[in-house]
């Protein structure tokens, strides 16, 4: 059979694995509890370590050398969300494990998530050359210093979950092999091992194809969720059109990479967003358009792809948000537009111009506040340079109000849930109330 149609028949096995997996994705998606045994076993062998830090981050290291992995046929993107679905034994001591880890403060009050990471500098260095930089921080420190205990402690935390992330990768690598050498089917076992091959170079080094810097963007954005909890945490891919299209337009340009093979690895990144949990009131954002840091049009032929993939792949998560600004192109905005029609909820519209005026009077760099994204849908952060710990308090400002109205009782319940300030009889009055 000739070359081409051989790749013509592997295209159109991919699409339609892409479409099984979506279904499987759909189905089996749940948050991954088990993960609490595994941290607890850790923390149990950790007893007496006086850094938290480090404590977590050894728990981390553990889910990760022994969460179960998987790889299904036509999966060209690997890194698979375990999901939960425990028995009456499982969940119970999923239950003990909660109640010891909260015994020994493994979770904070703050909400972690809430943003996006630093992908563009993961994917231009790799995370060998991050392992390296915290090596080198933490060897600088000064040995005397007061601080220096815990500066080590927090560079030692850093390292342990960094590695853990590469060794988990190599995982992938593995099994990716071990699964080619099981297959009779070449066209997969060339896949597999395609796979392997760039799971080998991104545990290290900086991505070099779109084929690597998607997947390293995957592994990154699913460490992370991992690392926080059971589900997503409100993590997010961010300007994945930006940071992204260098390398997408690169290997379109050369051939290393064809549109059949980019439509199937963006379809399944957007699949995998729904693998953390099923539809709830949280987010999983992706931005996309607004400006570049000097100011002209980040649109792009990746911001076209990215808004096609939503519509074709039409999945809750991610949601596509739409960085608009008055010189975006019109034809991105038409489509963008139309995307609505689906019935979905998608795109939600943010004025960039205003965003970035607000963020720059606040002090915030030009090149920087171009970067901002929404991190769920309450707040505004900067991506790689935000980790706003939000969530709470929520101020319920129109309740605020019923309470100036009421004399500081609640109008249903009739408790006196705030301090009595009297029934206003006049909009000065009610205003003082109110403040």
């Amino acid at each position: 059979m000739p070359i081409d149609a051989i790749r013509t028949a592997q295209e159109l096995d991919l699409v339609k694995a892409t479409a099984e997996l979506k279904e499987t994705v759909l189905q089996e998606a749940r948050g991954y509890h088990e993960r609490s045994v595994l941290a607890a076993q850790s923390f149990r062998l950790t007893e007496g370590e006086p850094f938290r830090g480090i404590r977590v981050a050894k728990a981390t290291e553990h889910i990760f050398a022994n969460m179960p992995i998987r790889i299904r046929r036509g999966e060209l993107l690997l890194g698979w969300h375990p999901s939960t679905h425990a028995s009456e034994t499982t969940q119970k001591a999923i239950q003990e494990a909660n109640e010891y880890l909260r015994k020994q403060n493994y979770w904070v009050g703050a909400s972690e998530g809430h943003m996006a990471v630093d992908n563009e500098t993961v994917l231009r260095v790799g995370l060998g050359a991050i392992a390296e930089a915290i090596r080198e921080r933490r060897e600088a420190l000064d040995p005397i210093h007061r601080d220096t205990p815990e500066k080590q402690a927090f560079y030692e935390s850093a390292r342990i979950s960094l590695e853990a992330l590469q060794s988990l990768i190599r995982r992938y690598a593995a099994l990716a092999r071990e699964a080619a050498d099981e297959t009779d089917d070449l066209l997969w076992r060339a896949e597999l091992l395609e796979s392997a091959a760039v799971c080998d170079q991104v545990a290290d080094g900086p991505a070099r194809t779109f084929r690597e810097a998607i997947q390293l963007t995957w592994f990154l954005f699913l460490g992370v969720a991992i690392e926080a909890g059971g589900s997503h945490h409100c993590f997010g891919p961010g300007r994945l059109d930006q940071y992204l299209f260098p390398y997408y337009a690169r290997d379109l340009a050369s051939g290393v990479l064809d549109e059949e093979h980019a439509q199937v690895l963006i379809d399944q990144f957007l699949i995998k967003c729904n693998e953390f949990d099923g539809p709830s009131m949280s987010a999983v954002i992706m931005m996309l358009g607004g400006r570049k840091p000097d100011g002209t049009d980040g649109t792009n032929a990746l911001s076209f792809a990215l808004i096609e993939a939503t519509d074709r792949v039409r999945c809750y998560f991610p949601g596509a948000d739409i960085s608009w600004h008055s010189d975006m192109d019109p034809a991105f905005v038409r489509r963008a537009v139309r995307l609505l029609r689906n019935g979905k909820g998608q795109p939600a519209f943010f004025n960039s111009d205003v965003i970035v005026k607000g963020l720059i009077r606040y002090g915030v760099p030009v090149e920087h506040a171009v970067d901002h994204l929404p991190s769920t849908c309450t707040e505004t952060s900067i991506m790689g340079r935000t980790n706003p710990w939000v969530a709470w308090p929520y101020v319920n400002i129109p309740m605020c109000l019923i309470y100036a109205m009421f004399d500081g009782k609640h109008p249903v319940r009739e408790t006196q849930d705030r301090p009595a300030t009297g029934l206003p009889q006049t909009y000065d009055e009610l205003k003082a109330a109110f403040h």
